[in-house]
C-alpha cells in the first residue's frame, strides 16, 4: 500500500521498500530512486572507510538491516520498542516475479512458527535485453519491466538455473532487531552464508 502512512502495520498486503544508497551515489540516484522507494537512505560507513585495502563502498549488513528497522519502527509507532513485521534484505539486481510475496506468505504460513526465511534465485540467460524508446524516465521504466516480465516468463516456462548464493533474507522483527552483526559486509563470499547461518541458527529454518 504505497500510500500508508504512519500507524500502518508493514504485512504482505502492505509492503513498503526502503532503498539503501552510498552517501556518494545519493544525490545522483535520489531523483529516480524517490519514484519507487517509500525511503531513500545512504550509508556513510562502507568496506572502504573501515578497511585500508579495500577501495568499494560494500555497505555493512547491519546498515542495511537498521534502515528498514528504523523506518518500519516509525510505521509501527512504536519508537524505540520491537515492532510486529517482517524484515526482507535483497540486492538491486534481483527482479522479484509478481507473486512472490504470495508465495512467501504460503512459505511462512506453512511453517507455523516460522520467523526467518532464507531464498536462493532463479537465474535466467539467453534472454534479449530491450533498450529503451528514449532517454526519459518512463521509456526506461518500460523497458525494465518488459525485461522483467521476460524473466517471470522463462521461470514458469522452467528455463533457470539453480544459483548456489543466498540472495534474499526474510527475518521478523524478533530477530531482525536483535541482531549485532558488527562488520559483516556485503560483496565478498561467503557473507551470504555466514548470515544465513546466524539467522538459521536462531530461528531453525530452512531455504527455497
Amino acid at each position: 500500500d504505497a500510500g500508508a502512512g504512519p500507524g500502518v502495520r508493514p504485512a504482505f498486503g502492505a509492503v513498503h521498500l526502503v532503498c539503501l544508497v552510498s552517501a556518494s551515489d545519493y544525490d545522483a540516484l535520489l531523483p529516480t530512486l524517490s519514484r519507487y522507494c517509500h525511503r531513500v537512505s545512504a550509508y556513510h560507513r562502507s568496506a572502504a572507510t573501515e578497511f585500508a585495502s579495500l577501495e568499494r563502498e560494500l555497505p555493512f549488513v547491519q546498515d542495511i538491516f537498521d534502515a528498514g528497522i528504523d523506518y518500519a519502527r516509525e510505521l509501527t509507532g512504536d519508537g524505540d520498542a520491537p515492532g510486529d513485521y517482517y524484515l526482507m534484505m535483497t540486492n538491486a539486481d534481483i527482479c522479484l516475479t509478481s507473486t512472490y510475496f504470495a508465495e512467501l506468505d504460503g512459505i511462512i504460513a506453512g511453517r507455523p512458527g516460522a520467523r526467518a526465511v532464507t531464498v536462493n534465485r532463479k537465474t535466467v540467460e539467453d534472454y534479449e535485453v530491450p533498450e529503451p524508446m528514449g532517454d526519459t524516465l518512463e521509456a526506461r521504466h518500460e523497458a525494465a519491466s518488459d525485461l522483467a516480465r521476460r524473466g517471470e516468463a522463462m521461470v514458469a516456462a522452467r528455463r533457470w538455473t539453480k544459483h548456489g548464493g543466498v540472495d534474499c533474507f526474510v527475518l521478523h522483527s524478533s530477530i531482525a532487531e536483535g541482531l549485532d552483526l558488527g562488520r559483516l559486509f556485503v560483496g565478498y563470499p561467503p557473507w551470504d552464508w555466514t548470515l544465513r547461518e546466524v539467522v538459521e541458527t536462531l530461528d531453525g529454518s530452512g531455504r527455497h
